[in-house]
């Protein structure tokens, strides 16, 4: 119960913080979290719509939102991936983002040489990859497995997410479900951190003590990892 209060109140804090805008046609809800995470760099304005995401765009939104520092895949690296089909220099911009994920765990080649970087990413391949950086993958090996775990970490908040889970989990997610996922993505590392959650589902006086020091203003940011 303590956690779940202490969570209602980093998302009150997170949503408090954004510019509400309105645009005709477009979802309230999702408009607040296109320019939310148009405010910390992670998307921009075109980075939005019914397209399909590609997973070359997907590696490099999860690399942004995970690292906490958008500018460090901002720069063209010098490393080639290990992957042909993505080793071209029309790709330059995304090679640190891809050996991100790889290196971490996150996403791998598919077969093992190539990356597929124009290919699409399913709704359900995008909830194991998230669960992934939570290290939430061991132990589930069914495809409801996955969906309920998501769920059950609040990665399907809103958005229309649990609808697409029951429905059509094979399909591939849009523009707009990828912001969607990042925006319960960002809120969900946001506890975590500040928690200090190890294992132990503990909450100390100290993260206590910090939440209602940044509530004040006392504190600049929630957590060193996600500033």
């Amino acid at each position: 119960m303590k956690k779940r209060f202490i969570g209602l109140i980093l998302m009150f804090i997170l949503v408090a913080q954004v510019i509400p805008f309105t645009v005709a046609g477009v979802d309230v809800e999702l408009q607040e979290a296109i320019e939310f995470l148009i405010s910390l760099n992670i998307i921009t304005a075109a980075d939005t719509g019914e397209e399909d995401v590609t997973r070359k765009d997907f590696a490099l939104f999860l690399a942004k939102i995970h690292k906490g520092k958008p500018e460090f895949f901002m720069v063209e690296p010098a490393n080639r991936t290990p992957f042909d089909d993505v080793n071209d220099d029309k790709y330059s911009g995304y090679y640190r983002a891809i050996n991100y994920c790889m290196g971490n765990g996150f996403m791998y080649g598919t077969p093992e040489s190539e990356f597929l970087p124009e290919g699409p990413i399913s709704f359900l391949s995008a909830v194991i990859v998230f669960l992934r950086t939570f290290d939430y993958g061991e132990g589930l090996t069914s495809s409801d497995g996955f969906l309920e775990k998501g769920k059950e970490i609040g990665l399907m908040n809103g958005f229309g997410l649990s609808t697409i889970a029951d429905n059509t989990p094979t399909a591939p997610i849009t523009k707009n479900t990828m912001i969607a996922f990042l925006y319960n993505y960002y809120i969900i590392s946001k506890v975590r951190c500040i928690m200090d959650i190890d294992g132990d589902d503990e909450i100390t006086a100290a993260d206590a003590t910090y939440i209602l020091r940044y509530i004040v203003g006392l504190e600049d940011s929630l957590c060193e990892c996600h500033p």
